[in-house]
């Protein structure tokens, strides 16, 4: 899409903004944790908001049907919130920003919202230790999947601010040490848990050697894996792949599509529904369509990224795991949906259509 209507003059404004908010916010995370916690939370709305923008200008009008050039121009409009603004990137763009990634950012919202509305003794003077240790983790987490967004999957939107990138990195590695004393304290549980067989590794959000791997479900060539950090409490899930096109195995794909280590192809969400999804029969079942299905949680509609996978069912997108049962043939559509809303007969499926809607009086 991205044609927006609009000079680039309000997407860098937006952008400019985001990181100004960004970079002030992780530098004061010692001197004024309210400050920190409240322009941390304002950046980040508003790199997804910019991201949004990319798009149209209207997307980031609370309801773009009433949007009105001039008053927008001007400033005079309710913008769309993060969570619908998420949404709508979801459906527009096809960008993953479900699972764990949105619990990260509703803890973050919360601590913002508690903090701008009821006044807090440990945020009154100069944080305690145990106040920027709270704050350090929750930035850390986010900034794993904001860093991501930034250098990958929205490389191209922010390729000018990679100076201002590096910036809020390098001060998000050096609050890290905040959670030094974390980690020292659970330095005895970690042995021990690697002698019983336990896997770490580092950290991607906290540096730290801390990040427990485990295999939650598995079929052949493709495993579901699941992580934790026990210092910052990053909480991540990835398949592990044999790669479809060189068949080297033990490939980590994130955010669903990542780069063969073995021969750099790229491997892609496409690839992977090619790969272990169910197909058609013969070509000459041209009426009998595969079971997969589109998933009603992350709503990618690009191709039906739900497939059956250990007993259950897989988005390859947003790696929900459903029950079978939860897969429905919409209502209004017919198509094969997992998590179909209510109703569909009328308001329909959501990803692929939006049903008949409900008639005015």
């Amino acid at each position: 899409m991205k044609n927006n209507g609009l000079s680039d003059d309000k997407f860098n404004s937006l952008a400019r903004n985001a990181f100004q908010f960004m970079e002030q916010g992780v530098s004061c995370i010692k001197s004024d944790g309210k400050l920190s916690v409240i322009y941390f939370w304002a950046a980040t709305e508003l790199i997804v908001k910019a991201r949004l923008l990319k798009e149209h200008w209207s997307l980031i009008i609370d309801d773009p049907s009433s949007a009105d050039r001039s008053k927008f121009e001007s400033g005079d409009f309710k913008s769309v919130s993060f969570d619908e603004a998420v949404s709508r990137l979801n459906k527009i763009v096809g960008t993953n920003l479900a699972g764990h990634k949105s619990d990260c950012f509703k803890i973050l919202k919360a601590h913002r919202n508690r903090l701008l509305h009821f006044f807090n003794d440990a945020y009154a003077g100069q944080p305690s230790v145990d106040t920027v240790e709270e704050i350090a983790i929750e930035q850390c987490r986010a900034w794993h999947y904001i860093n991501i967004w930034l250098r990958k999957v929205w490389v191209d939107d922010f390729a000018s601010y990679t100076d201002e990138i590096d910036r809020i990195n390098e001060s998000i590695k050096k609050n890290r040490e905040y959670l030094k004393v974390r980690y020292d304290n659970l330095k005895d549980g970690l042995a021990k848990g690697k002698s019983r067989g336990d896997v770490f590794s580092d950290c991607a959000s906290c540096g730290y050697p801390s990040f427990k791997e485990s295999v939650t479900s598995k079929e052949e060539n493709i495993s579901l894996i699941n992580g934790k950090c026990l210092v910052c409490n990053l909480n991540n899930e990835w398949l592990r792949v044999t790669c479809p096109h060189c068949g080297d195995k033990n490939q980590d794909i994130q955010n669903s599509d990542g780069e063969c280590e073995a021969c750099q192809q790229q491997i892609d969400i496409d690839d992977l529904v090619d790969t272990y999804g169910e197909k058609k029969l013969s070509e000459k079942d041209e009426y009998l369509e595969p079971s997969n299905a589109y998933c009603g949680h992350c709503e990618y509609y690009d191709n039906r990224s739900v497939i059956p996978f250990s007993f259950n069912q897989l988005c390859l997108n947003c790696l929900t795991v459903y029950e079978d049962y939860e897969v429905e043939n919409c209502g209004w559509c017919s198509e094969n949906i997992a998590g179909l809303r209510d109703a569909s007969f009328i308001f329909g499926c959501g990803v692929v259509c939006e049903g008949k809607g409900i008639p005015n009086d």
